[in-house]
């Protein structure tokens, strides 16, 4: 069963059904045609605007009293010196099985030389 002169002729057939959709040289050269809204840049630069008019007003609003951080009192200020707080994983970092990198080095060699 001799199909080589069946699958050149589907070829051939598939090659010009593809040829007849695929656009020429010249038109892929010369790029996509998309078609632009002309409404397009003109929103461009109504939103840039719109960001700055934003921008400014934010930058120049005046503010009122009560957006101002309250004082802090030197009593407040000496009873945050005595506040300890631990993380945690603080004992991950310092604790009872805590290795030196030299140990772990040795551990490790001691590993991959084991018969």
């Amino acid at each position: 069963m001799n199909d080589e002169p069946n699958l050149q002729k589907r070829l051939h057939e598939l090659r010009d059904q593809e040829a007849a959709f695929a656009p020429s040289f010249e038109q892929v050269l010369r790029g996509p045609v998309t078609a632009r809204h002309p409404l397009w840049p003109r929103l461009t630069w109504l939103g840039a605007a719109a960001a700055m008019i934003i921008g400014a007003a934010m930058i120049f609003w005046p503010r009122s009293p009560r957006d101002e951080l309250p004082e802090v009192s030197p009593e407040a200020l000496a009873n945050l010196e005595s506040v300890e707080w631990t993380a945690p994983t603080d004992a991950l970092l310092a604790g009872t099985n805590a290795r030196s990198v030299p140990a772990l080095s040795r551990e490790i060699e001691q590993l991959l030389h084991q018969p």
